[in-house]
């Protein structure tokens, strides 16, 4: 069965960060490395409290907040889609047969 948290978070694509300054409002210690050991609860032996999960469910649970569709591109995430070329070639022409090409593939 996958976290609730975690599945909240990807769900509603929702900012870690976020999610964080939620918790922390009541949680004044919580933070980032807390809120990924509460997703890995299996790995960590952590979880969320109770009324900690309802305050994400009730600020993010109905209408998660608008956020930016990662592109296809794992590295370039925030680029449209299609932005950057997938391969880059260029030539550095010399005279003679020691002319070279380099091809790099992103």
């Amino acid at each position: 069965m996958a976290n609730e948290l975690r599945k909240l978070r990807l769900d509603g694509n929702i900012p870690v960060q976020d999610m964080v300054e939620v918790v922390r409002e009541h949680y004044p210690k919580f933070d980032k490395p807390l809120q990924s050991k509460c997703e890995r609860t299996k790995s960590y032996g952590v979880m969320l409290v109770p009324d900690a999960m309802e305050l994400l469910h009730d600020r993010f649970g109905a209408t998660p907040p608008e956020a930016v569709k990662p592109s296809r591109h794992g590295k370039h995430r925030g680029l449209p889609v299609g932005s950057r070329t997938a391969c880059i070639s260029s030539c550095n022409r010399q005279s003679g047969p020691m002319g070279t090409t380099q091809h790099r593939h992103g």
